[in-house]
């Protein structure tokens, strides 16, 4: 693979005229450009980015709703095992020791 190398940029005489150009112009003309750019392709991508956690977060608000309504019904209504949370009620029973007999 060839690597770029500005000096062949500067020698090829199909760049020639835009090299000039672009090397006679003001530093600020750069800065200009530079920014232009940061402004086209990176606030697009923060923003495309924010997007995506808002969403992110929203979906996440969602589910946890659907999630605490089927809870809430399976509450109600005294059906269903409770298979999406662990159970929260005791049976009595603490400190239970096993002994086994040999």
């Amino acid at each position: 693979m060839r690597r770029f190398d500005f000096q062949h940029f500067r020698q090829d005489p199909r760049f020639d005229g835009w090299y000039r150009r672009v090397s006679t112009q003001p530093r600020w003309v750069a800065r200009a450009a530079l920014f232009a750019m940061v402004l086209i392709v990176a606030v697009p991508l923060a923003l495309f980015v924010l997007a995506a956690l808002f969403m992110g977060v929203v979906v996440f608000v969602l589910l946890s709703l659907v999630a605490r309504i089927v809870w809430f019904v399976q509450d109600l209504l005294g059906c269903g095992k409770r298979v999406l949370r662990p159970s929260t009620y005791s049976d009595g029973r603490r400190n239970v020791h096993v002994i086994r007999e040999d």
